[in-house]
């Protein structure tokens, strides 16, 4: 548990702080826990090792704008995905499929990768079927955000009758935000909901000129 909670510390203060070299280090304490937490024994605080390995890296691959960090990220989730059942452990299980739709969009936005970003919306519509409006309305409308702005780099390497189709499921998952994101509770959601929101109307527009 020490280097858990050592990564954790390590990557909140990389976070805070702008701090690369932290963030590394925070990666090299969760792989020390994991040396110590075997999965066939300690199976759900293996993966909640794993689902943070995920976390920052994630960080770190976004940060440093590398794939490469990014694709372990993703290794990492989906290793969590394989304790953290639907079944069994379902808050989990939809936090993870949450985080790794986020890898994914981040990977498919640096490299281009068409089918990262499919598998990003997939991600994110998996969550959607715990993560609901009633149980976690921010979540939901993070999720909601995410997986519109999926739907419109998605959109930009479809042909135009499923570009089309794509981008009005987008316009409405930021109508959807934008029920929870209001100026007054959550301005700068708000804010970035309605950005995606505009980007996606120009999109739909270009399509009909």
């Amino acid at each position: 548990m020490t280097q858990m909670n050592l990564g954790n510390a390590l990557r909140n203060l990389g976070i805070y702080t702008d701090n690369t070299q932290t963030l590394h280090d925070a990666v090299t304490a969760f792989n020390e826990a994991l040396k110590v937490i075997p999965q066939d024994t300690k199976a759900i605080q293996w993966a909640m090792v794993q689902m943070n390995l995920g976390n920052v890296l994630q960080n770190l691959g976004t940060r440093t704008e590398n794939p490469e960090v990014l694709r372990h990220s993703i290794e990492a989730y989906k290793a969590a995905l394989e304790e953290f059942t639907r079944k069994d452990n379902a808050m989990n299980w939809a936090t993870t499929q949450m985080n790794l739709g986020g890898s994914l969009h981040s990977l498919a936005a640096l490299t281009g990768e068409v089918q990262s970003v499919c598998e990003a919306i997939q991600t994110y519509k998996l969550a959607l079927e715990v993560t609901t409006r009633k149980l976690n309305e921010m979540d939901w409308g993070s999720l909601q955000m995410n997986l519109a702005l999926a739907h419109f780099h998605h959109a930009q390497h479809l042909p135009h009758e499923d570009a089309l189709v794509t981008l009005t499921d987008g316009l409405r998952c930021t109508d959807n935000a934008l029920a929870i994101f209001t100026p007054e509770t959550a301005a700068a959601y708000h804010d970035r909901a309605t950005q995606i929101r505009d980007a996606i109307l120009a999109a739909l527009d270009a399509l009909d000129a």
